[in-house]
């Protein structure tokens, strides 16, 4: 067990298994990333797609509806560890219920939360929805507006309690997107102990920054009719396209910075959770606006 297989594992046949691994958030924290490297592990298997939302019982979002069958065909038998990363999961009181499910299906699996500056991440969640149009009010309107996602997401007590409902705090593991940027070595030893893999694995691939929000394009409306008609592939290959100077798929998202009282007003939002966060992680996150 856990020695890497011969065979390309494609998702098509029924010899699957359950994960025992799940990351669970938060959204734009560094969960692509990880993903990415540990699925250069040798002992590891990563769903693909990455976010398999199987736990969200949600006709938009989530796959519940198609049964425990479907998901447990996502993973490779083969491999010591198979995971998936679904930022959706943290994302309590909107999509309700996630981690009773999980609980349910795989009650010993291990959880990874990754976090970061919680106003930061509001900041960058809404410039991932307005890259994606599901987003259209300015941001001073949109972060503030307490019956979004943006302020939801970043209360990380708020979301991690509702998994230590169903799953012991010894079972997860906090990782911070700043701590994985600047001592990736150190960090990703850290989550190969957690999981009980090999601990001397470094690959070229793990050097490498995979920061989606800083490169992030918004369709055109031409863009949007032509990525409805291609492939994911396809269209990752044509987005940048120029013609004559001008880029008609997709153009870069501006990056806007949050106006002071702004700030004030995400900083009082967030300000007694992060303080319980604090207090249940045991981590200081010094480097954090709050």
């Amino acid at each position: 067990m856990g020695a890497v297989p011969s065979h390309k594992f494609d998702g098509s046949g029924s010899r699957g298994a359950l994960p025992n691994l799940i990351i669970i958030g938060a959204q734009k924290c560094g969960t692509t990333a990880l993903h990415s490297y540990l699925a250069r592990h040798p002992n590891v298997f990563m769903s693909r797609p990455k976010e398999l939302n199987f736990f969200v019982d949600n006709s938009h979002e989530g796959n519940w509806y198609r049964g425990i069958d479907w998901y447990r065909n996502q993973f490779d038998p083969d491999y010591q560890v198979r995971g998936e990363s679904s930022p959706n999961y943290t994302m309590d009181p909107i999509l309700p219920g996630v981690a009773a499910r999980a609980a349910g299906v795989v009650p010993d699996a291990k959880l990874i939360f990754m976090v970061r500056d919680p106003v930061e991440r509001v900041r960058s969640g809404y410039i991932h929805h307005y890259a994606n149009w599901r987003e259209s009010r300015p941001l001073e309107e949109a972060v503030l507006d307490a019956n979004s996602s943006y302020v939801m997401r970043s209360r990380y007590h708020h979301q991690l309690s509702s998994w230590l409902e169903h799953f012991p705090l010894e079972r997860v593991l906090v990782v911070s997107q700043d701590e994985m940027r600047q001592a990736r070595r150190p960090s990703l030893k850290r989550v190969w102990r957690f999981l009980g893999i090999r601990e001397n694995v470094w690959r070229e691939g793990f050097k490498i920054q995979r920061l989606k929000t800083e490169k992030l394009r918004r369709k055109t409306v031409i863009g949007s009719h032509v990525s409805r008609r291609v492939s994911a592939a396809r269209w990752h290959q044509i987005e940048n396209i120029r013609l004559l100077g001008w880029r008609p798929l997709a153009r870069l998202v501006e990056q806007p910075e949050l106006p002071d009282l702004v700030r004030a007003g995400l900083i009082e939002m967030l300000q007694e959770d992060v303080e319980r966060f604090r207090a249940l992680t045991g981590l200081a996150f010094e480097d954090w606006s709050i």
